[in-house]
């Protein structure tokens, strides 16, 4: 099943947004002023779709969701982006488990 409201990309560019801004302070906006948000994960070198790996039944493993971690998996003093798919509860013939994905921090908002 995939991920039709775009979930698993939203959460992605707010992560994004949230790591890349490590270390910074951003300036607050003035009374009235609009904040924009936009989507940088192609950009940043993300690319990444949950799959929630339901069937429909909205069993506990369905409806809870992927995993995220933020770490320095390679000891760079970057943190890196840990996504985590859902999977099938039960064996299906020709289904395979979606696979989690392990994205390094290259600096100044790049990942690979």
């Amino acid at each position: 099943m995939r991920d039709p409201a775009g979930w698993g990309q939203w959460m992605v560019g707010l992560l994004l947004a949230i790591t890349s801004g490590l270390g910074r302070s951003a300036p607050a906006a003035e009374p009235g002023e609009t904040i924009r948000f936009e989507e940088i994960a192609a950009k940043a070198g993300v690319a990444f779709r949950f799959e929630s790996g339901g069937r429909g039944r909205h069993d506990l493993p369905e409806i809870m969701g992927g995993g995220l971690a933020l770490l320095d998996a390679d000891g760079d003093g970057r943190l890196d982006l840990f996504l985590c798919n859902g999977g099938p509860i039960v064996e299906e013939p020709g289904r395979t488990d979606p696979p989690c994905r392990l994205f390094r921090n290259l600096g100044s908002g790049r990942f690979e």
